[in-house]
C-alpha cells in the first residue's frame, strides 16, 4: 500500500500545515457550529470570511483559502477580507482571483480584498463591506494593546456573528481570554488545543522561565483556539 506524505516526508508534511492550518481552523469552526451545512450562512451559496488583525501569513495563503470551495461543495462563492494595520499593508478592493480549473468550470469564485485599518474603521468606511458569516482573529496579542481593541471588540460584539481566535500558548489565550469576556463575548467553544495547529513547532528561544507566564518553550500557529460570540 502507498504511504501517506506524512509517512514519506514528515519534515514537508509539517511545513504544509504551517498555512493549511489557518483554512483547517476554519473550516474546523464551521462545522463546530453547524454553519457548513446549507442554508446556515448569510447567503446559501456564499461564504463570507473577515481576517482581522492579518499580516503576511494570511496573504501567503491566499491559494489555500479556496480549500474551502472544495471542502463544501454546495459553496459557489467565497470572501475574504484583510484588515491589516500593517505599516507596509495598502488597500486592496475586494476583487477575484483565478480558480482551479473545476471551480472555474462550474463558475465558482474567490474573492479577496485588503483593508488598511482597524476593524471598527473598515465597517464604518469601506464600500466592500459584506456581513461576516464569521470573523477570524490569528495570534493578534490583545491583551499586548488592549486599549486599540476597544472599539473592535465592541462592534464585533453587536454583530452577533462567530468570532474565531487562535493562539501560540496557554498564557496567550489565558490573557486575551480575560480582554475578551471583560468586552462582553462569551465562549461558544472554550479554549482548546487545536486538532488542526501546524505541526511545524518552533523554539522560544528567550523563553520567561522566572516569571509567571505558563512558559511553553517550543510553541506553533494556531496551536489552540477558541470560538466566541456577543
Amino acid at each position: 500500500p502507498s504511504r501517506s506524505l506524512r509517512e514519506k516526508n514528515p519534515v514537508l508534511w509539517a511545513a504544509a500545515t504551517v498555512e493549511l492550518s489557518q483554512v483547517l481552523t476554519l473550516l474546523n469552526s464551521l462545522y463546530l457550529l453547524g454553519l457548513q451545512k446549507p442554508g446556515r450562512l448569510n447567503s446559501n451559496e456564499t461564504l463570507v470570511v473577515h481576517i482581522i488583525e492579518s499580516g503576511p501569513r494570511e496573504y501567503v495563503a491566499g491559494q489555500q483559502w479556496e480549500e474551502v470551495l472544495h471542502i463544501l461543495p454546495h459553496l459557489q462563492n467565497i470572501y475574504v477580507q484583510f484588515i491589516t494595520n500593517m505599516d507596509s499593508a495598502y488597500n486592496s478592493p475586494l476583487a477575484p482571483f483565478e480558480t482551479c480549473p473545476n471551480c472555474a468550470r462550474g463558475n465558482r469564485t474567490r474573492h479577496y480584498g485588503i483593508f488598511k485599518g482597524k476593524y471598527h474603521e473598515y465597517r464604518k468606511t469601506s464600500k466592500d463591506y459584506r456581513k461576516p458569516d464569521i470573523v477570524l482573529a490569528f495570534e493578534v496579542g490583545i491583551h499586548e494593546t488592549k486599549e486599540s481593541w476597544i472599539q473592535d471588540l465592541e462592534l464585533i460584539k453587536s454583530m452577533k456573528v462567530p468570532f474565531c481566535l487562535s493562539w501560540y500558548s496557554v498564557y496567550d489565550y489565558q490573557m486575551d481570554g480575560f480582554c475578551l469576556l471583560m468586552s462582553g463575548l462569551k465562549y461558544l467553544v472554550n479554549p482548546t488545543l487545536n486538532p488542526f495547529r501546524s505541526l511545524h513547532d518552533m523554539i522560544d528561544m528567550n523563553p520567561d522561565m522566572e516569571s509567571d507566564k505558563c512558559c511553553e518553550l517550543f510553541y506553533s500557529i494556531q496551536k489552540y483556539f477558541a470560538i466566541m460570540q456577543g
